[in-house]
């Protein structure tokens, strides 16, 4: 199997910059085009019973959010240009698993390298795994890199 294409999702966590370490780690042998991708969630706010995702002020946060994250990947996609990695960036709009298979399959992805969060019982539970989503969608093979699990201070990769 050779790898032309590796999508990395980012989210700014330590987890997702061990998931492009790991990626670069796999160029000597394998040079591939990197394929970074950050998905952008919809804000919902709630008041009382009600979400509402659009008024002035969530248009302005999320506004806000792109700006940042558009300046993060530009400053990604330099950095790594400057190395001499071939790269690409995207930002997407949607839940990130969603927005991960979506880029995954439209740019041609041979590989995905993720972290996860390492989250276990309650809290996988309440908030689902993103990664496991990947894993389950994806039309390549998914490396994960296990990021960190929450309060126990511990790292990993």
């Amino acid at each position: 199997m050779k790898i032309q294409r590796i999508l990395v999702p980012i989210d700014g966590s330590e987890g997702a910059q061990a998931a492009l370490d790991a990626a670069l780690d796999l160029q000597p042998g394998h040079p591939a085009e990197i394929l970074i991708v950050l998905a952008l969630e919809p804000i919902h706010l709630r008041i009382g019973a009600q979400i509402t995702q659009r008024g002035e002020n969530v248009r302005m946060i999320a506004d806000e959010q792109r700006l940042i994250a558009e300046d993060r990947l530009a400053q990604l996609e330099s950095d790594l240009r400057g190395r001499g990695v071939a790269v690409r960036t995207f930002l997407g709009t949607g839940p990130a698993d969603d927005v991960i298979l979506s880029a995954a399959k439209k740019h041609g992805a041979d590989m995905i390298v993720m972290s996860t969060h390492a989250r276990s019982g309650i809290a996988h539970a309440l908030l689902g795994s993103i990664t496991e989503k990947v894993i389950r969608g994806a039309e390549c093979p998914v490396l994960t890199i296990r990021g960190y699990e929450l309060g126990s201070g511990r790292k990993g990769r």
